[in-house]
């Protein structure tokens, strides 16, 4: 992407001269993807948008929807689910009927992305069947790789910890297979995540350790912000659950700074939740309220349930150590309200009475009560 920048910006200042809206656009659209490499996805907002409007008023509606599509995978990418979902599916309506069977696979691929981080689980996975469908029928591996990890994260979330790992690792064993690294590097983070819950912390870790090493040496250069943003969590769960908060705090601050600088607000409310969850255990209690607070304001901000249920759990915690009960009890019930309409959505019995019982020991692990 580095080396793809000046040429870019040259076909952009000679399609400008001559009028040629149509490259202007693409370049555009190509010097958004660099800034995205580099996680500055301000820069890439404001590119991608004037290409939407240019492909708006010259009606190239191909173009258009291309560019839709580019538009939602950087609000995935933001966190800001609910802006990417309408874009990806206006996108789909209009690919759908032209010969762009890549363009549909990449739209199903961000409506199964989107509506995943919103707790939208029935819709993620029939998103991602159909990204895979259309991948096989045209041979696209770029897309075909993705599926096992992000089913792989799908079960994680639901709680389905042991199906998860089986999809990550063999979403790892796929993407080594072909050399692909960006598909591997994610599976392998999931993998990370996944053994952490089946095999302990101390196990994980060690498997984070080789896998900072590799990003260390630029072998997971493209995108390394997401790659980067990931493992910190990654490494702050596990020393949360080994009990070593002053260390979760130095990784949360390093990783908080990052999610700033890159606009990742899951992330963003990911390290708020970690850092208050590790001031909780060093009785910090007035800090862990304000970080956990942040934690619910961004999580419902981008409507991703997930976080929004779990940020609340640890909130109502904190909240009864310092004995504010009748605001422990609005929380539990509000966490409880969301791990229900989860569930609602959830159409596979067994997977929706994994998550209900994923819910219910972790709000007894919380130590804040148990579902309602």
């Amino acid at each position: 992407p580095e080396m793809a920048e000046g040429p870019v910006r040259a076909a952009l200042a000679a399609a400008e001269r001559i009028g040629d809206q149509t490259v202007v656009c693409q370049s555009l659209s190509l010097l958004g993807q660099i800034h995205s490499h580099r996680g500055d996805l301000d820069t890439e907002l404001d590119l991608i948008e004037r290409a939407l409007t240019i492909a708006r008023q010259t009606k190239n509606y191909w173009r258009e929807a291309r560019t839709q599509a580019d538009l939602a995978v950087l609000h995935a990418q933001r966190g800001e689910f609910g802006r990417a979902i309408p874009l990806a599916q206006t996108a789909l309506t209009y690919l759908e009927t032209t010969s762009d069977r890549g363009g549909v696979a990449f739209a199903w691929n961000l409506l199964g992305r989107a509506h995943g981080g919103m707790g939208r689980f029935d819709r993620a996975f029939a998103a991602f069947e159909h990204c895979q469908q259309v991948a096989e029928e045209i041979d696209l591996a770029s897309m075909s790789l993705q599926i096992p990890n992000m089913l792989g994260w799908l079960h994680h979330q639901l709680g389905d910890y042991v199906g998860a790992l089986a999809l990550d690792r063999a979403g790892v064993e796929e993407a080594e297979c072909v050399d692909a690294v960006t598909p591997e590097i994610s599976a392998l983070l999931n993998v990370c995540h996944d053994r952490m819950e089946v095999d302990g912390p101390a196990v994980a870790l060690v498997d984070l350790e080789k896998i900072a090493k590799r990003m260390a040496s630029g072998e997971y250069g493209y995108h390394g912000w997401r790659w980067r943003l990931r493992l910190l969590h990654l490494q702050g769960l596990c020393h949360l659950r080994l009990h070593d908060p002053e260390r979760v705090l130095t990784l949360a601050a390093n990783g908080i700074v990052l999610a700033h600088r890159t606009s990742a607000r899951k992330y963003i409310a990911l390290f708020h939740e970690l850092t208050g969850a590790a001031m909780a255990e060093l009785g910090r209690w007035e800090e862990a309220t304000d970080k956990l607070s942040e934690a619910v304001h961004e999580a419902d901000a981008i409507e991703c349930r997930p976080i929004a249920w779990q940020a609340r759990v640890r909130l109502a915690q904190v909240c009864r150590a310092l004995e504010d009960e009748q605001r422990a009890r609005s929380l539990l019930e509000e966490a409880n309200a969301i791990v229900f309409s989860i569930a609602d959505e959830v159409s596979d019995k067994e997977l929706r009475t994994t998550f209900l019982s994923f819910c219910e020991t972790w709000f007894d692990d919380i130590g804040s009560g148990t579902l309602m």
